[in-house]
């Protein structure tokens, strides 16, 4: 079976992309410190980006580098919240995964090496969105409805 690393790397590159993007949009509205977490995030998010652009290059593709989102959330652009962060942050977590294991395939020792390097970080951040969803007040609306759903809100917030 061949692997086509540039469809793996592209989607990579665009988890990253829109990573950053959530992470300045959430940050833009939220108080210190989670404000300063987000922007943090966003511009390890942006250093992954550039490390990518090699390989993006190499495999077949035309990136450009992700400018800090200025937009706020308005008609047809809903807030982002921790819980849509989260879900953006497992998908560029699980595109680094499986480009580390095409790269290791491949014997891309570059690809590898920068997996090696921004997946681990990735996944720390999505680590720090698990605890921060899992201490936050209660979403109205979560509440337990009954026996069945005892256990609580969801990690998702059952929304």
């Amino acid at each position: 079976m061949d692997v086509d690393v540039g469809t793996f790397v592209r989607l990579l590159y665009s988890a990253e992309d829109a990573l950053a993007q959530a992470y300045d949009a959430l940050g833009a509205s939220a108080p210190d410190p989670l404000a300063r977490r987000c922007r943090d995030a966003a511009v390890l998010c942006r250093q992954h980006l550039v490390a990518l652009r090699p390989s993006v290059s190499l495999y077949g593709g035309r990136v450009g580098l992700a400018a800090p989102a200025d937009e706020t959330p308005g008609p047809g652009r809903p807030a982002l919240d921790l819980e849509d962060i989260f879900l953006m942050s497992s998908v560029a977590n699980l595109s680094w995964l499986v480009a580390c294991a095409a790269a290791v395939r491949l014997g891309d020792d570059r690809l590898e090496a920068t997996a090696d390097y921004c997946q681990p970080q990735t996944r720390q951040q999505l680590m720090w969105l698990l605890h921060q969803l899992h201490h936050e007040d209660p979403i109205p609306g979560d509440e337990p409805d009954g026996p069945a759903d005892a256990g609580g809100p969801t990690v998702l917030g059952g929304r």
